[in-house]
């Protein structure tokens, strides 16, 4: 028994299904005798394109003669069909993929001359399956052929071709057929078979064969045999495992209404019956596209052809989803699941779980599904403000009908005085706040919905961003209502001044412009209201500032009772590094915090000032040590010299102090007795030696003459 597809294959150009754009153009290049040496017939399988490639060639071989339309009559057209014509040869390129079956089968026989026609014809079925070698070496002969070659290859996978040869032939791209086409032909072929049948098990045989001849007539000739040449749509949906539309229709009213558990109930039936998962999403995803063009564009034939009953269902279906984008939103995520389920092992798992992401939006974590509770809100918000009331919000929500409810008045409490921006509240504390207070917004009319809200936000935004002053004007004002010319704004009471500012031609000119670009042309004027509740002014965040940690302060060193002694002030930098918790003081040789009592102040005996002509005289420190030694009553004032000063207590003791100011600590002064200075010692201490001389000895003489 031959397979329909066979039997019913077209012999003639008249018979193709479709395709009109490549049937067309082969007869005119046919009766006008300008066929090309390379064809490329590329679409998806059971289109026509290796039917079309055999018609080809019996245009080109029939014994009608050249320019004429092959009728399938001839015998040329007989062997052509038969697939055993001697100029007419198909190369499966699946099975013959390499450089050596091209060489032998094309190259090397395509100069020979044709046996019984005018031409040779080549048919290379699959012909993306060459290797690129094997495509360079029919490259040269595909691109200058001997005058009686053509080559019409096929192809499903065009993309797999190499440019050079893509370059070098003609393409004709090959369209799915359409399901009133193929329902049309499959009428036809029950007729012609005596085949019994419903017209809705053709319909889901047209739809289930996705644009493919071959592939309905496979499906037509074994429902036929399945249920005796009687075919039903319970048997078409049994045997193509198709969802039911109720099955379908309970589904998505289930996604509407967020009922995860009888979603779950479906896929654990779908499982116990043995259906295909994926089928079922496949279904489920063209029911709900069927649902999203409802939800769109209404129940419209032209853009729907379905039945009346089927777009009743589909209109109440859409209702209930009460948004196309969250019907949207539900066929991505089916999408999604579909792509995943081709390649796991559980597909139960990837479908429930896509089936909970999409009942259930707070469990996905996307931008959609936020967008999609964000939207879920407000419909709630406007249902809540329609006199439906709680019924109303509850539909716009997709949940279900909630039972009756009495109507309660509630009273609206009235607004509380704001709280003084200065100062805390009384009985609380003050916390420390890390950034500024956010500004409360100018609450919004409850009779006011929610979007001219949002708008007139928008124009607030607007005047604030074009000049901060006059924005401010506008930061108690409330939009009350919109007439479509008339904006109607609101002002707390006592702002009288703020509707005087608003005459001003500047800002009513600059806040009609922002108005005009959010509403459209439309004026506004100004009311004051007991309803609007002036915004109180944020308070502003009380920083506390730490308490410095208390420095640490050195004690005082021991000073002499006798010396009348004030140590030099620490530096800015020794004072902060004793100020430092865990830090020690240590002191440094250039600091005049003296460590031990200054000693007994000692009497020298100076000579008149020195000037800058004269040295100086004085004493050196190691004479003042000798003369400290020899002096039985060091606290005692000397006896009077001739010639010479006495210094006292006081003078002896500011030497001292500036003497350590200059050198530091541990500067001793001696005074020698008056018979033993000599002038060398005095020029010596004029000259700043307080040493004297090194080899100076109590032996050395003085003469008179330094005396």
């Amino acid at each position: 028994m031959e397979s329909l597809y066979n039997k019913y294959r077209p012999t003639t150009f008249d018979q193709v299904i479709g395709q009109r754009h490549v049937v067309e153009t082969l007869e005119r290049a046919v009766r006008e005798r300008r066929v090309s040496h390379a064809y490329l017939f590329c679409g998806p399988r059971g289109t026509g394109k290796t039917t079309m490639a055999r018609l080809l060639a019996k245009a080109l071989l029939c014994q009608q003669g050249r320019g004429k339309l092959p009728d399938g009559s001839c015998e040329d057209c007989r062997l052509i069909a038969a697939g055993s014509h001697p100029d007419v040869l198909e190369i499966d390129a699946a099975s013959n993929t390499g450089v050596d079956n091209v060489r032998d089968q094309i190259i090397s026989r395509a100069s020979y001359a044709p046996v019984r026609g005018d031409y040779k014809v080549y048919i290379i079925d699959e012909v993306h399956m060459l290797t690129p070698a094997a495509f360079n070496a029919l490259l040269k002969t595909l691109e200058e052929p001997p005058a009686h070659v053509v080559f019409a290859m096929c192809t499903t996978d065009p993309q797999k071709i190499l440019g050079t040869v893509l370059s070098r032939v003609q393409r004709f791209d090959f369209h799915a057929i359409s399901d009133n086409d193929l329902q049309a032909h499959l009428v036809q072929l029950c007729a012609q078979e005596e085949i019994g049948y419903e017209p809705a098990a053709l319909e889901l045989i047209a739809r289930s064969a996705r644009g493919g001849m071959r592939d309905a007539l496979k499906t037509l000739e074994q429902l036929a045999l399945y249920t005796g040449k009687n075919v039903t749509l319970d048997a078409a949906r049994d045997m193509l495992g198709e969802t039911d539309a109720h099955t379908l229709g309970q589904v998505a009213r289930a996604l509407a209404a967020r009922n995860v558990p009888v979603l779950f109930s479906q896929v654990a039936s779908l499982v116990e019956a043995g259906r295909d998962l994926l089928r079922f999403a496949n279904d489920l995803a063209s029911h709900l596209r069927d649902v999203y063009v409802v939800s769109a564009v209404g129940a419209d034939r032209g853009v729907l052809p379905a039945a009346a009953d089927d777009i009743a269902g589909l209109s109440a279906e859409a209702a209930a989803f009460a948004d196309p984008d969250r019907v949207a939103r539900a066929l991505e995520v089916l999408a999604d699941a579909v792509g995943e389920m081709r390649s796991t092992t559980n597909q139960r798992l990837v479908l429930e779980v896509a089936l909970t992401r999409i009942s259930r939006p707070k469990s996905d974590l996307t931008l959609e599904a936020v967008a999609e509770r964000v939207g879920s809100l407000e419909r709630s918000v406007r249902a809540l403000a329609s006199p439906t009331g709680v019924a109303a919000a509850s539909r716009a929500a997709g949940v279900g009908e909630p039972a009756p409810v009495p109507a309660v008045h509630v009273p609206q409490a009235p607004m509380p005085d704001p709280m003084p921006a200065s100062g805390p509240v009384p009985g609380t504390e003050s916390e420390s706040v890390s950034g500024p207070a956010p500004v409360p917004k100018p609450p919004a009319p409850a009779n006011v919905p929610s979007d001219l809200q949002r708008k007139w936000r928008n124009v607030v935004e607007k005047v604030r961003a074009a000049s901060s002053a006059k924005g401010s004007l506008l930061a108690n004002a409330v939009l009350e209502a919109d007439d479509g010319e008339t904006l109607s704004i609101a002002f707390p009471p006592g702002s009288r001044f703020v509707l005087q500012m608003l005459r001003r031609d500047d800002v009513k000119t600059l806040l009609r412009t922002a108005i005009a670009e959010v509403f459209g042309p439309r004026s506004f004027e100004g009311h004051e209201s007991a309803d609007v509740v002036p915004v109180p002014a944020a308070p502003e965040p009380a920083y506390e500032i730490p308490p410095a940690p208390a420095a640490a302060t050195p004690e005082p060193a021991a000073v002499s009772k006798e010396a009348d002694y004030e140590p030099t002030p620490l530096s800015a930098y020794e004072s902060a590094a004793v100020a430092e918790p865990g830090l020690e003081y240590e002191p440094m040789p250039w600091n005049d915090v003296p460590e031990e009592p200054v000693p007994a102040p000692i009497p020298v005996i100076e000579e008149r000032p020195a000037t800058w002509d004269e040295p100086a005289q004085g004493v050196s420190p190691a004479g003042a040590s000798e003369a400290m030694q020899a002096d039985p009553h060091p606290g005692e004032a000397p006896a009077p010299v001739d010639g010479l000063e006495v210094a006292t207590p006081d003078e002896l003791a500011g030497i001292a102090a500036m003497l350590e100011g200059a050198f530091g600590r541990g500067v001793s002064i001696v005074v020698e007795e008056p018979d033993r200075v000599g002038k060398d010692a005095v020029e010596s201490v004029g000259n700043g030696s307080f040493g004297g001389y090194e080899d100076y000895d109590g032996e050395d003489d003085f003469s008179d003459e330094d005396d």
